[in-house]
């Protein structure tokens, strides 16, 4: 019983050390977020509508390989995939889950993590636990349009996972959960998403969740952690295929 109870304390101690680590680590990471943010617009719609099964079957072909995505979103995500060429490969598998921390988290898998980048598979999970969240942050709940910006928002963390490598994969996250640095990794990733030609999709979602969500804990969390509809506007203005170049003249 004694030397059980000093197995105990000796993985208790080990576990402090490796966590205490891994965050001096995170803390000490020579992060870099003013990576250049690509600018892939192969094409701009202001307002994305529902497909219909021959466009659908198109999108599958082109843009499907290595993807699982549940029927209920797939024309969304597809769409939103559509935006990102340089994701055409990667394995990707969208799940509609009832307990992660978040409505919307875009994770590499761990089993697949000493994979290069591209190779690695990602998950997407998508809370639907109407308990966990306000409605207006689950996905089932969302206006089309935004459904298809947020999921690229999505998307654009799967993209910039694919060109880390562990350390810069182990560090972020660490960082993340410690609350270090979600606005700027938040922000970049809406950044992003805007310059894959995804604006439209994410100011509609940016607009409804601030117009429709009361919960003044949730609200004031995403209004310090991504940009505001004027913020994503100005984005857009910076970009010649948005056309938004007088954007503040005419609003």
């Amino acid at each position: 019983m004694k030397k059980i109870g000093i197995f105990f304390i000796q993985l208790l101690i080990m576990t402090f050390l490796i966590t205490a680590t891994l965050i001096v680590f995170a803390l000490n990471y020579p992060l870099d977020f003013n990576e250049p943010i690509y600018s892939i617009v192969n094409k701009i719609e202001k307002n994305y509508q529902p497909l219909s099964l021959s466009e659908i079957k198109q999108l599958e072909e082109k843009y499907g390989f290595n993807k699982n995505i549940p029927q209920q979103y797939k024309e969304q995500m597809l769409i939103a995939l559509s935006h990102y060429p340089e994701l055409v490969n990667t394995p990707i598998e969208v799940k509609t889950v009832q307990n992660s921390s978040y409505p919307l988290i875009s994770i590499p898998q761990i089993s697949s993590l000493l994979s290069p980048g591209e190779e690695r598979k990602y998950l997407i999970l998508i809370n639907e636990n109407e308990k966990a969240f306000p409605d207006e942050l689950l996905l089932k709940n969302i206006p089309y349009n935004a459904q298809v910006g947020i999921l690229g928002h999505e998307l654009s963390h799967t993209l910039f996972y694919t060109q880390k490598n562990i350390p810069e994969l182990i560090a972020p996250g660490i960082m993340y959960l410690l609350g270090s640095f979600q606005e700027k990794f938040e922000k970049t990733a809406d950044i992003r998403t805007i310059q894959h030609g995804l604006g439209w999709q994410l100011l509609d979602f940016s607009t409804f969740v601030r117009n429709r969500l009361s919960d003044s804990k949730y609200l004031s969390w995403i209004e310090k952690n991504y940009l505001s509809p004027d913020e994503i506007k100005q984005v857009m203005k910076g970009m010649k295929e948005y056309n938004l170049q007088n954007y503040g003249q005419n609003q």
